[in-house]
This record gives structure tokens, C-alpha cells and sequence, in this order.
């Protein structure tokens, strides 16, 4: 694997993917288990897709519903720059969480939503568009489960308006500045670099990888097929520049929080604290709960969907 996708998928670090439950075939399908999930938008599971002008940025967002809406369903925010079903599909239609519903967003710039003419380049940024879907939706508060990037912003989400969490699921979400083995090479290369010819090298590196067996590699070429790669840009920057009052602001808040780990991520098993992999000391002093998905790393509910969903079925009732 070149140093490029090694950087992405943090190799030797707390992103090690050594999960083989994906792959990626000629006809860009994933495959998990004995169930085929096709990760175009064309096939995302749910009864419907939904949509919503954003007249700030000309753009229109889009997010995915399966299940009923009409009591609090769970939103769920993908990883940087995922489409949102894909990432959650096999988690929102576990057994464990019949009957609760899921609306599933996709960010400006990736997966069914819009390219920005301008892109959005904060967490807190992508945070005030959730706010645009969620007051549309009504009947809030919500629950809200946020991977990787995801859970930064399901932070300020939480933070900038409060009447619209009811909980809190943090899947290795960045609390401090500095970002992750992927968004610190992408934040590396300036950004008409990236455009020009980091993006399609990496994407490149990342299939070469999928071909030998690298599950979680091709999972992210084909997440990252077709999105805006100035968005991609922005928001590992947003990523790496977070706010520095971001941990506290979480550590603060009174509604229900827990913060997932990949098991193999774990602080107490592996000694290493990162931006996106905090002291889970720290947390459970501030009353954040604590959960750990079994045999994982940083791709979590993508090689355990089965653990996740009864991660969140526990936590969220």
C-alpha cells in the first residue's frame, strides 16, 4: 500500500483496518457477510430520499429516511466526506433497532447532496445545515450518532442548538484539534494540489488496495467516488483546525453522551491518546458513558454493523 492510502486509513495507528468483512468487486459492490449492499445512491436503503434548498449555499442537501419519522427517529452523520447510508445501511436495519426510525445526511459536497460553490470548511458549518434539515423535519429533539468527523459535528450541532439533541453518540469523533491519520495527509497537500492530482492518485492507491484484499480501503474509494474534492479538502482542515473549546463544550453539555471506541483503538488496551481517540478517563469523570465496539478499529460499524446497532439500541433505548 503507497504511503498516500496508508495515511488515509491510518496504518499502524489507531485507523489500522484489519477488518476483512468488505471488499470491493468490479462492479463497485461491498459485500458483507451473506448480504450484497450496493453503495450507489441508487440503491440506498429506505423508502425515500429527501431534499431541502439551502439558499445560504445554493445547494441542496439530501438525507435518506427508513423507518418511522414521526417519534424522534435516530440522525445519524457519517465519517468525512461518506455518503450517510452506505455508512449506516446495515447498522439502521439491524433486528436490534426495529422500529426506531433513521434519517441519515448527507453533507454538502459527498454522497446525494449537492457540490457547494463554495464549500463548507467547519464542522460548525456543516452543523448549521443538519439545523436547516432537522427544523424541516420538526419533532425534535433527536438522538444523534456521529462517526469520525460525524460525531464532531453532531458536537456542534449539540452546542449551537441544544433544543434539538436529546443524546449524544460519539463513534471516534475528533474533540480536540489536529485530526486523524487521513484528514492530516489531506490537510498536508494544498488544496489545488489536491484537486489537480493528490485526489485522483489517492483514490487510485486506495482501489490498487481494495484489489489485494484491503476491505475498509475500498469502502473509502468507493465513499469518496464522485464527491467534491475541494469539499473533501475543507473538511479535513476543519478537521485538523477544530475549535480548541470543542472537548470542553462536549464535556460540558447535561444531555445523555457516550463515546464509542473501536476495540482495537481502545486508550486503556493500546496506551495512546489522539485527537480522535480521547482518554476515556477524562470522559467518564465529566459523566460521559463509555462503550467499545468489539473487534474493530477505526472502521467500526462498517465491520460490525451487528455490534453498533446494539451499541446504540442500549444507549438510546
Amino acid at each position: 500500500m503507497s504511503v498516500r492510502a496508508c495515511a488515509v486509513l491510518g496504518c499502524g495507528g489507531a485507523g489500522n483496518p484489519t477488518q476483512r468483512l468488505y471488499r470491493i468487486d468490479d462492479d463497485s459492490a461491498g459485500i458483507m457477510g451473506n448480504q450484497r449492499h450496493s453503495l450507489s445512491v441508487e440503491n440506498y436503503v429506505g423508502p425515500r430520499m429527501d431534499n431541502l434548498y439551502l439558499d445560504k449555499h445554493k445547494s441542496v442537501i439530501r438525507w435518506q429516511s427508513a423507518g418511522g419519522i414521526a417519534v424522534s427517529p435516530v440522525v445519524y452523520l457519517p465519517g468525512m466526506s461518506f455518503p450517510a447510508a452506505p455508512n449506516f445501511r446495515a447498522t439502521v436495519s439491524d433486528p436490534a433497532l426495529d422500529g426506531r426510525g433513521a434519517v441519515m445526511i448527507d453533507y454538502l459536497g459527498s454522497g446525494a447532496s449537492d457540490h457547494a460553490i463554495a464549500p463548507v470548511d467547519t464542522m460548525a458549518g456543516h452543523a448549521a445545515c443538519i439545523v436547516a434539515v432537522l427544523d424541516h423535519l420538526g419533532g425534535g429533539p433527536f438522538p444523534v450518532v456521529g462517526y469520525s468527523m460525524g460525531g464532531s459535528v453532531a458536537i456542534e450541532l449539540a452546542r449551537l442548538r441544544p433544543d434539538l439533541v436529546s443524546a449524544l453518540l460519539v463513534a471516534e469523533g475528533n474533540l480536540i484539534p489536529g485530526g486523524g491519520a487521513g484528514s492530516r495527509f489531506i490537510e498536508s497537500v494544498p488544496v489545488e494540489e489536491f484537486v489537480a492530482r493528490a485526489f485522483d492518485e489517492m483514490l487510485k492507491d486506495l482501489r490498487d488496495g481494495a484489489k489485494t484484499g484491503d476491505a475498509f480501503g475500498g469502502i473509502v474509494a468507493k465513499s469518496w467516488a464522485g464527491i467534491d474534492p475541494r469539499a473533501l479538502h475543507a473538511n479535513a482542515v476543519g478537521l485538523v483546525d477544530l475549535p480548541a473549546d470543542l472537548m470542553a463544550a462536549f464535556l460540558g453539555m447535561t444531555i445523555p453522551r457516550t463515546y464509542v471506541y473501536g476495540e482495537k483503538n481502545d486508550p486503556r488496551v493500546t496506551g495512546k491518546v489522539t485527537p480522535d481517540i480521547p482518554d476515556p478517563a477524562v470522559l467518564t469523570t465529566a459523566g460521559v458513558g463509555v462503550r467499545v465496539l468489539a473487534g474493530t478499529g477505526h472502521e467500526m460499524m462498517l465491520a460490525n454493523p451487528q455490534g453498533f446497532a446494539k451499541i446504540v439500541a442500549d444507549v438510546l433505548g
